[in-house]
C-alpha cells in the first residue's frame, strides 16, 4: 500500500479547515450577535486564509496541481456565497426604501381619516401614484402585504428570501426579519 501523501491529504485538508472557520465564525456570531454582513465577511476571510494555507503547504511541498484545483474551486464557492449574501442585503434595503412613501401615506391617510385603510390600493391616487413593489429576485413580483389592526396600528410585509419575511411594525417604527 503506497503511503499518503499530502496531495491525497489537501482536499481533506482545506475541507476540515473551512469547516472549523465556519463553526469558529459562527460561534462568534451567535456569542456577540454579530450583524450578517459581518459574519458573512469574516466567514469568508476564514475561507480566503484556509486557501492560503493550503497553496502554502503545497508550495513548499512542490505539489501545485491537486491544491490548485481546490483552491479554484473553494474561491468560487466562497465569492458566489459573498455576492449571493450582499445581493440579498441590497435587495432587502431597497425593498425598506420603496415601503417609506407607504409608510408616510399610511400616517397621512390616518391623520385625515382617523385610521388606517384596509388595503393599500386606498392609498391611490390620493397619497400615492401607484403601490411600489418590493425589489426581490429576478422574477419575483409580490406586493407589500398590509394588515391593519384598529384604527391605530400597521404591519407591512414584504418577502425577503425563501422562507424570510421583513415585517414593518407602526408600533415600533422598525424592521423585523423574520425567519421561519
Amino acid at each position: 500500500m503506497a503511503p499518503m501523501t499530502l496531495r491525497m491529504w489537501l482536499p481533506s485538508i482545506v475541507i476540515a479547515t473551512t469547516l472549523f472557520a465556519f463553526v469558529v465564525v459562527g460561534g462568534l456570531e451567535f456569542c456577540f450577535d454579530f450583524p450578517d454582513f459581518l459574519f458573512w465577511s469574516l466567514f469568508c476571510f476564514a475561507l480566503l486564509l484556509a486557501t492560503l494555507v493550503a497553496i502554502l503547504i503545497a508550495a513548499a511541498r512542490k505539489r501545485w496541481g491537486g491544491c490548485l484545483r481546490s483552491a479554484v474551486i473553494l474561491l468560487s464557492v466562497v465569492a458566489a456565497i459573498y455576492a449571493g449574501r450582499l445581493i440579498q442585503n441590497n435587495q432587502i434595503e431597497r425593498s425598506q426604501e420603496l415601503a417609506k412613501p407607504i409608510i408616510a401615506a399610511l400616517e397621512v391617510y390616518r391623520t385625515g381619516h382617523g385610521g388606517y385603510p384596509d388595503q393599500l390600493q386606498a392609498l391611490v391616487p390620493a397619497h400615492l401614484d401607484r403601490v411600489p413593489t418590493p425589489t426581490l429576485g429576478l422574477f419575483s413580483v409580490r406586493p407589500f402585504g398590509y394588515s391593519a389592526s384598529g384604527d391605530d396600528k400597521f404591519l407591512l410585509a414584504f418577502s425577503a428570501f425563501s422562507a424570510a419575511i421583513a415585517i414593518y411594525s407602526s408600533d415600533t417604527g422598525t424592521w423585523v426579519l423574520w425567519v421561519d
